[in-house]
């Protein structure tokens, strides 16, 4: 399965929604759609429609919550997926991001 990445610009912020298989081939892009998206306000990754992400993956995410947390207070993360969940807690990064159920928590509605 591809891998799609989309930015949408919503009221409080701007959603880089990812679907199907975050992997190597889709790493670039992603870090592309991440800065575009970066720099008005926070900025949500919706993994909720992603079904698989690689290390590269979440290197990319890993990075740009670096250095967006100096200057918009990091990435926000949609996943309510057990398996996704548990995967960032295996490589102990459940604690670096902040993780919500939808977008609309994401941005405090």
């Amino acid at each position: 399965m591809g891998c799609s990445i989309t930015v949408l610009d919503v009221p409080l912020g701007r959603v880089v929604a990812i679907a199907g298989d975050a992997d190597v081939s889709s790493a670039d892009e992603l870090g592309a759609a991440i800065e575009a998206a970066a720099g008005d306000g926070p900025v949500v990754i919706d993994l909720s429609e992603a079904t698989l992400i690689d290390s590269r993956t979440i290197g990319v995410l890993a990075g740009w919550h670096k250095t967006l947390r100096l200057t918009d207070g990091g990435l926000r993360l949609v996943a309510d997926d057990p398996d996704m969940l548990r995967l960032f807690a295996t490589i102990g990064l459940e604690r670096e991001f902040e993780f919500f159920p939808s977008r609309e928590a994401a941005f405090g509605e």
